[in-house]
């Protein structure tokens, strides 16, 4: 009898030892899944915050690229406006006309120093947006490792730092990388060849300095001392009172440039057209025969074609594609390969 309450004492002890086992092992399961759910809870509260603070970033940046063309066109007005009081003063303009000028050069110098302010704003304003990104990310990558650790079952033993790979989440951050050349080129320079009175019409005139348009070579056929056969440069004029020309240089290895182009007649027709398929066309203002070089065997044809402030906004805007050149013996069709060229000589006045 006491052998048989032995054994059921021993059976209660082990019931009860199992109970206690089972409910412990019960309650690290109920506590780990309260965990794993409120690591998951801040892991996407983390992450929401992370996207928003990305997308201000990007909203910045984009804004910041448009002070910057703002401040360009607002820059390039304000030194046209400093040259032209400048000339008025050396003339010796009446003081109405000089008083006039005073009033639009320090308007336009009002202008570069709000958006200068604007500018300062805006970039001290990414950089606090860069610095929150960054924090964001780190919080991230922290929470997402202790997901994982959690997972797995292996606590807060772990002691690597987690990569921040989010299989759930798309990554909105967007790290500085080097500048990409293709898409975001050096800045234009604007360089003038002449800015002074001219010396038949008395006028204010600023001339830029010219740049290779396009060129044509035949195929398999060497270079003339370096050179290809044509070289067309293109640069733009500005006369006071508002005129503008755009000036082509044709520069043509020949000795009997007569025979194969004739010459530039006036009114002859320049068609320019664009990549959209949009067409602009220009007439000569002047008789051009063209200028012989006989020890280069070269000669040089130069035409210039008056456009106005309407033509203007399509130089501006678009790119060109090819151009057609009237010339006394035909027309001839030309391939551009610097297609944004006469936009950017364009602004810079």
């Amino acid at each position: 009898m006491s052998q048989i309450l032995k054994k059921s004492g021993h059976l209660v002890w082990v019931r009860q030892v199992f109970c206690v086992l089972l409910l412990l092992f019960m309650g690290q399961e109920t506590i780990l899944a309260q965990d794993i759910e409120k690591v998951e809870l801040d892991l996407s509260n983390a992450v929401l915050v992370w996207q928003r603070a990305a997308t201000k970033l990007d909203n910045s940046v984009r804004d910041l690229e448009q002070l910057r063309k703002q401040y360009d066109e607002i820059q390039h007005a304000r030194e046209w406006m400093e040259a032209d009081l400048q000339a008025r003063r050396d003339r010796k303009a009446p003081r109405k006309e000089i008083r006039k000028a005073v009033k639009a050069f320090r308007h336009s110098t009002k202008k570069v120093k709000r958006v200068t302010k604007l500018l300062r704003a805006k970039e001290k304003e990414i950089n606090h947006l860069s610095a929150q990104v960054e924090k964001q990310k780190e919080i991230v990558n922290k929470l997402t490792f202790e997901q994982k650790m959690l997972e797995e079952g292996h606590g807060d033993s772990g002691k690597k730092v987690y990569s921040g790979y989010f299989p759930k989440y798309k990554s909105f951050y967007h790290a500085p990388a080097k500048r990409d050349l293709l898409r975001y080129p050096p800045p234009f320079k604007c360089v003038n060849a002449f800015d002074g009175q001219d010396p038949v019409s008395k006028k204010h005139r600023i001339e830029q300095l010219d740049k290779v348009f396009f060129t044509k070579h035949p195929d398999r056929y060497p270079l003339i001392d370096g050179e290809p056969y044509l070289t067309c440069s293109s640069y733009f004029t500005l006369l006071e009172g508002g005129q503008y020309f755009l000036n082509l240089e044709f520069k043509i290895h020949t000795v009997n440039p007569r025979q194969s182009f004739g010459y530039l007649e006036r009114g002859s027709r320049l068609i320019i057209t664009f990549i959209d398929g949009d067409t602009l066309t220009l007439n000569n203002n002047n008789l051009n025969m063209g200028t012989l070089n006989k020890k280069k065997g070269t000669v040089t044809f130069r035409g210039q074609y008056p456009i106005s402030l309407y033509s203007q906004n399509f130089v501006k805007k678009k790119d060109v594609d090819k151009v057609r050149v009237e010339w006394a013996r035909g027309y001839e069709d030309y391939e551009v390969y610097h297609v944004d060229l006469l936009r950017k000589q364009l602004r810079c006045f």
